[in-house]
């Protein structure tokens, strides 16, 4: 399914952030926007867009 997307976005709140799941989904490089809480360390945000992600604080 995130194949054939033309946009990947991830709902994520802070507390998922660091750390390693069991499961892999898909990399970061193909995730286009983050929304998540405002408690994410603006050092996550700063890296996240250096990477050419949109980050949203909901």
């Amino acid at each position: 399914m995130i194949g054939m997307a033309d946009s990947i976005y991830v709902l994520a709140d802070s507390s998922k952030f660091g750390l390693q799941a069991f499961t892999h989904v898909s990399d970061l490089s193909e995730v286009n926007r983050i929304v998540t809480d405002r408690r994410l360390p603006g050092e996550i945000v700063r890296e996240l867009e250096s990477r050419g992600i949109a980050v949203s604080i909901a």
